[in-house]
């Protein structure tokens, strides 16, 4: 006698189909019945699941038709969105805020915080506070330019 050989996985796999198919036969269901691992769903839910999904489709083709519209627009422009925005006169210009602010440029913008009975800038006396040297001469010129001294007080 000769010894048995292995079963490969592709044999044992038609060997475990061929039992299926049997013993489904033998219960009186057809084999592809018994490869169904999950209730079978209604046809009431499943027209309702298409309905649902066929309105989905048509929303997102709508959506998608929209954006299209909006880019080919924004392609037409001559002027880019950005442009326009950077361009408008509330926008920054290299006039107010120099690419390298110098002290003096802090300095001119914490007086500035006080316009329109404002509080002023923390932001820009601590500015101030760190080029106090350097602002000197600049603070003194202003103090003393003022008549009647810093505060309204003095003759």
């Amino acid at each position: 006698m000769s010894p048995l050989k292995p079963i490969t996985p592709a044999a044992a796999l038609l060997v475990s189909l061929a039992l299926a198919a049997a013993v489904g036969l033998a219960l009186g269901r057809a084999p592809a019945e018994t490869a169904d691992a999950g209730p079978p769903a209604s046809e009431a839910t499943s027209r309702g699941q298409i309905r649902a999904l066929e309105a989905r489709v048509d929303e997102l083709s709508r959506e998608q038709a929209s954006l299209r519209a909006e880019l080919s627009f924004l392609r037409s422009q001559t002027v880019s969105p950005i442009d326009a925005a950077v361009s408008s006169p509330g926008w920054r210009t290299p006039e107010t805020e120099p690419a390298q602010p110098t002290p003096l440029w802090y300095l001119e913008r914490y007086e500035k915080s006080f316009d329109d009975g404002g509080g002023g800038s923390e932001y820009f006396r601590l500015a101030v506070a760190a080029y106090a040297r350097e602002l000197y001469e600049p603070i003194e010129t202003r103090i003393s330019d003022v008549r009647g001294g810093p505060c309204g007080c003095c003759s």
